[in-house]
């Protein structure tokens, strides 16, 4: 009786008990992570871009000096995470991930509503808790990791409407569910997809005016958008730039199915050969690719339809990352996600199998969930698969593994599950060394900014054996060696930069810093700045530099100009303005030195040298005013 009676009540103790097991999960993961040399550094692609862009809206520049190629969404809510952690990483990190785990309660019950047996519920809810993998992307500092909560806020508008009599009421709903939709398409534009697939099915269901509404809520958001970053930068700018070089990425002679291409020399070269052409023929350089897309299907359409079909089987591909912005590497250095990783194949096979057996016993299931997952397997298979991507469809895919946990058939099929795990084996286990030397140089980068040395310097020379941006990698060894007096050293590996990729600004700048060490090398330190400034004349970083040298040599005037320019490029360089005070000072202007140290400070409150200055000005000004 006692256990029947245990049994009955599962409903009652059941989700808690997961809500903790979800809690103790991501705590253990952080755990771990913490113990990692990046987990209080941005590192990594996307990660630096959204971390400086973040920065630069605290500082009050609310636009990037060139249209960005992320959407804006996911900066300023991280900029809003920087200003309550004080720009600290790990409490992001943290909030994060509650902000996601908090969704799957919110989906449970969401599936309650819409009739969902119990079962399949708290399969779908032990799911969410227990899936790790996602929470490495959920933790981590890109625009995904905004999706979920947006989308979760998006499904329930549209049940509220959908179970709403009153047609005033049904109709806000559907707005407020358009609005949330279109937060998450300004987070990043893959929800754009599902907004559509939305709007689709309301027409196709004569529901025509709650899909106009729910329309003009995704236009309330996207338009406005689009119109002020237009109008601020004068030229047609859209959600974010960069899209139809994601969509060429998919659709070209070359292509993989994924995210074939490396920030690096390559990456440089066809984005500086299509902007030339764009320039050329006064067009953006979306409408470029767009253009080599279509002329790429048009030439070869049999190659066109095998991506196609490669990219619709890449989604299922059970090794966790077949593209994507993270390397394997440096994903399951946890011990946490490398079991995590055996988990994939089987949650795939079983979202696979569920999909099925709803089809063919005609389940009901909920409309919204199969419209997310069409819409954004769809949207994957039109440009490029990410394992960052299925973040998105995430409560569709459990959805369905719940599914078919719940409706397989163990007794007959056992051995299934068991084929899939044993024939994924070589998958998952050579994803854990995949993308080594990338990871080998995000470690090492981040332990260089950390100051250490030692690990820096091992890491990054392991990287420079195998990394796709090999000059990026002998320039922080350089900067590593002149740090450290080996000036000969730097020398030799910041000209072996330069001859490896001469457009790369980053070399011939740091050829200029280390020449103008010496005074007999003062004239070839300037032919090195005028070289890279020709290769990055808007490169905030290189006008400070030149300052610096220029300051030096004396010429104060030539490089306060310099550090304006810098400024100009980028308002968060908070060296330039602690420069500009040191300048003001020795020009006799305490008061524009006090603002520049205290803009300096503002920026970065770590520096203990700024809040000296602006103390030391202070004091003079006081001192000076009371004579």
């Amino acid at each position: 009786m006692k256990k029947n009676s245990i049994f009955r009540r599962a409903d009652v103790w059941l989700p808690p008990l997961l809500l903790i097991a979800g809690l103790l999960l991501r705590t253990v993961y952080l755990y771990e992570y913490a113990s990692l040399i990046n987990f209080d550094v941005p590192v990594g692609p996307d990660v630096n871009e959204y971390d400086q862009r973040a920065r630069e809206i605290l500082s009050g520049r609310l636009f990037p000096a060139v249209p960005d190629i992320h959407a804006p969404l996911y900066p300023l809510f991280l900029a809003l995470c920087y200003l309550l952690s004080g720009l600290s990483i790990p409490p992001v990190r943290a909030g994060q991930l509650l902000l996601n785990f908090l969704c799957w309660p919110a989906l449970e019950r969401l599936l309650f509503r819409q009739g969902v047996p119990f079962a399949v519920r708290m399969v779908f809810l032990a799911l969410g808790m227990l899936y790790v993998i996602p929470v490495f992307h959920q933790a981590e500092l890109i625009s995904e990791s905004l999706l979920l909560p947006l989308l979760t806020v998006a499904l329930w508008m549209l049940e509220l409407a959908a179970t709403e009599f009153d047609p005033l009421k049904r109709n806000i709903r559907a707005g407020a569910a358009g609005i949330a939709a279109g937060l998450a398409a300004v987070t990043h534009p893959l929800p754009l997809t599902f907004a559509a697939a939305v709007f689709l099915y309301g027409l196709c269901r004569k529901a025509r005016k709650e899909a106009l509404v729910f329309l003009a809520g995704v236009f309330l958001i996207v338009l406005p958008v689009a119109g002020i970053k237009t109008l601020h930068y004068g030229k047609l700018t859209g959600i974010q730039q960069n899209g139809g070089f994601n969509f060429w990425l998919g659709n070209s002679p070359d292509a993989t199915g994924g995210c074939r291409l490396r920030p690096g020399p390559l990456w440089r070269k066809l984005h500086k050969d299509a902007e030339t052409e764009a320039l050329r023929r006064g067009v953006s350089a979306d409408r470029i690719w767009i253009g080599r897309t279509l002329r790429f299907w048009r030439s070869d359409p049999v190659k066109g339809i095998y991506l196609f079909l490669k990219k619709a089987v890449m989604v299922w591909y059970p090794a966790e990352l077949p593209a994507g912005a993270d390397p394997g590497a440096l994903l399951y250095r946890t011990k946490i996600m490398r079991g995590g990783a055996f988990t994939a194949p089987l949650i795939l096979f079983f979202a696979l199998w569920g999909i099925l057996y709803t089809a063919k016993k005609k389940e009901p299931v909920p409309v919204p969930l199969q419209l997310l997952a069409a819409a954004l397997y769809a949207g994957q298979i039109l440009t490029v698969t990410s394992g960052r991507y299925r973040l998105a469809m995430l409560p569709a895919i459990l959805f369905f593994s719940a599914c078919g946990l719940v409706s397989f058939d163990w007794k007959k099929y056992f051995y299934l599950p068991l084929l899939v795990l044993f024939l994924a084996l070589p998958l998952i286990t050579g994803s854990f060394s995949r993308g080594g030397y990338e990871a080998a140089a995000l470690t090492g980068e981040a332990a260089w900014r950390k100051g250490d040395a030692k690990r820096a310097l091992r890491d990054l020379s392991f990287a420079r054996k195998g990394y796709y941006d090999p000059a990026r990698i002998s320039n922080q060894i350089g900067m590593l060696l002149e740090r450290h007096g080996d000036f000969a050293g730097a020398e030799r590996a910041y000209r072996e930069a330069a001859a490896g990729d001469p457009d790369a600004m980053e070399s011939w700048m740091n050829l200029a810093n280390l020449s103008a060490r010496f005074p007999r090398r003062h004239a070839e330190a300037q032919k090195f700045y005028a070289e890279a400034l020709r290769r990055a004349p808007n490169s905030a970083v290189l006008h400070y530099n030149h300052a610096v040298f220029l300051n030096g040599r004396g010429k104060l005037r030539e490089a306060e100009k310099e550090l304006l320019t810098a400024l100009a490029c980028d308002n968060t360089c908070h060296r330039a303005y602690n420069l500009l005070g040191v300048i003001a000072l020795r020009s006799g202007r305490p008061e524009v030195a006090e603002k520049c140290f205290a803009a300096a400070l503002a920026l970065a409150p770590e520096e203990t040298g700024y809040k000296k200055n602006l103390e030391i000005t202070r004091n003079g000004i006081r001192g000076r005013a009371s004579k």
